[in-house]
C-alpha cells in the first residue's frame, strides 16, 4: 500500500508530466487547444506555456523526485508549482467565453481538471509533508525581510486592480480586459483579491510578530510568487514582441523587475533552508532530560 511520501511524489511527477503535455497542445506549439480567449490573453497564453514548460514542469518533476527519494526539501520545493498549477489550470476552464468566441478548450475540459485535481492534492499533501518535515528556522531578520516583501506584494495587488475594479463596479467599464474577456478579468481578480492579498498581508503580518503559523504560510507564498511572477512577465513579453495592442514597455519593464526579486528570494529561500546543518527535526526529535543518562562524577580524591 502506497503511503503519503509516494503519492505526493508520484502526483508531483504526474503533474509535471500534465503542465507539458498542456503547453505542448497550446498555443505555444502545436496549437491543438484552441481556447476562446481574445488575442491579448492569447498571447499572454503563450509566455504563461512557456514557463510552464521551463520552469514549473522541471520544477515539479525534481520535487516529486526529492520527495521519493526521502528528501524533506522536496516538500519546499513542490509549494510552488502545486499552488501554480490549481492557480492557472481553473483559469483555464472557467476563463475563457464560452458564448462569444470561437475555440475548443472545452474538448480538453478532463485534462484541465485532471490539473487542478492533482496539483490541490499534491498542494494538500506537500503541505502537510511540510508541517511534519525537518525544515529549518529562519532567521529574524529572513523573517523581517520577507514580511516587508510579502506585505509589499499585498499592497501591489490591491493598487493593480483598483482603478479597473472601481471603472468595472461603476457600471461602464472601457478597458480592454473587461470588454474582451470578462469572465477572465473577474475570475482572476477574485481570486488575487479575495485569496492570495489578504494572505500574503496575513501572512507579513504574521512574520514581523514571529507567529509560528506564519512561517509554513511564507514558504508556499514566496513560491508561488516566483513562478507567478515569471509567468507574468514572460506574457508582458510576449504581448510586446507580437505587437499586441495592449502591449506597454512599461510593464515589460515593472514585470521583469518584479520577476527577478521573487526569483531571487525563491533563490535565497532554497539555499537559506538547505545550506549548512539541518535543524533538529520531528522525526528526529531531541533526547529529554529524563532520556539523558545521569552523568557519573569520579570522586574527589581524600
Amino acid at each position: 500500500m502506497m503511503n503519503a511520501r509516494t503519492v505526493t511524489g508520484a502526483g508531483l511527477i504526474a503533474l509535471a508530466i500534465g503542465l507539458v503535455v498542456n503547453s505542448v497542445l497550446g498555443p505555444l506549439w502545436l496549437d491543438v487547444i484552441e481556447y476562446r480567449f481574445s488575442e491579448s490573453l492569447i498571447n499572454q497564453g503563450i509566455g504563461l506555456d512557456f514557463v510552464s514548460l521551463v520552469l514549473v514542469a522541471p520544477t515539479a518533476l525534481i520535487a516529486g523526485i526529492l520527495i521519493l527519494r526521502e528528501r524533506s526539501r522536496g516538500y519546499l520545493l513542490a509549494l510552488g508549482p502545486a499552488a501554480y498549477a490549481a492557480y492557472m489550470s481553473v483559469q483555464y476552464s472557467i476563463g475563457p467565453e464560452y458564448l462569444n468566441l470561437n475555440g475548443n478548450n472545452e474538448q480538453f475540459l478532463l485534462l484541465h481538471l485532471a490539473l487542478f485535481i492533482v496539483s490541490v492534492v499534491s498542494l494538500t499533501l506537500t503541505w502537510s509533508g511540510l508541517a511534519a518535515g525537518s525544515e529549518r528556522e529562519l532567521s529574524s531578520r529572513w523573517r523581517r525581510t520577507f514580511g516587508v516583501v510579502l506585505l509589499v506584494a499585498g499592497a501591489l495587488l490591491i493598487l493593480r486592480y483598483t482603478p479597473t475594479l472601481a471603472e468595472a463596479v461603476a457600471g461602464d467599464p472601457q478597458f480592454s480586459e473587461y470588454r474582451e474577456n470578462a469572465t477572465s478579468y473577474f475570475l482572476i481578480t477574485w481570486m488575487d483579491l479575495g485569496l492570495f492579498m489578504p494572505l500574503s498581508l496575513a501572512t507579513g503580518i504574521g512574520l514581523l510578530r514571529s507567529s509560528a503559523w506564519a512561517l509554513n504560510a511564507a514558504y508556499g507564498l514566496i513560491n508561488w510568487f516566483a513562478l507567478t511572477g515569471t509567468a507574468v512577465a514572460a506574457m508582458a513579453v510576449v504581448m510586446q514582441i507580437r505587437d499586441d495592442p495592449d502591449a506597454s514597455v512599461g510593464a515589460v519593464i515593472g514585470f521583469v523587475i518584479v520577476a527577478a526579486i521573487s526569483l531571487g528570494l525563491w533563490a535565497a529561500l532554497h539555499v537559506k533552508m538547505f545550506a549548512g546543518p539541518r535543524s533538529v527535526s520531528s522525526e528526529q526529535p531531541r533526547e529529554s532530560l529524563s532520556e539523558v543518562p545521569p552523568t557519573t562524577a569520579s570522586p574527589l580524591p581524600r
